[in-house]
């Protein structure tokens, strides 16, 4: 209401609004990703590193995830299975015959 009063307006006041220094060097990253987008956050955190760019893994997850670019395992990739576990067996049925 003081608000109301004071000003004559009765809209919340803005939130939020930081930017992301990354932003600054969008286009490198973005021509990063385009030439080799089977990089790692890892591979392309030296990338930035040797450009001179700063940032952290987080702030490069952060920045592509604002830019819809995933960092996922595809099926052509081979991804990793969980560690000591085999395929999966066939069912009982399949090894022993139906009885």
């Amino acid at each position: 209401m003081k608000c109301f009063r004071e000003s004559g307006r009765c809209a919340a006041k803005p939130r939020g609004g930081s930017v992301s220094p990354l932003e600054e060097h969008g286009e490198f990253l973005l021509a990063l990703i385009d030439e080799q987008p089977d990089l790692t956050l890892d591979e392309v955190v030296c990338a930035m590193r040797k450009h001179k760019v700063s940032g952290s893994r987080t702030a490069a997850w952060r920045f592509f995830q604002r830019h819809k670019i995933t960092f996922k395992k595809s099926a052509a990739r081979g991804g990793a299975g969980a560690r000591g576990r085999s395929a999966r067996p066939t069912a009982l049925d399949a090894r022993t015959g139906h009885v």
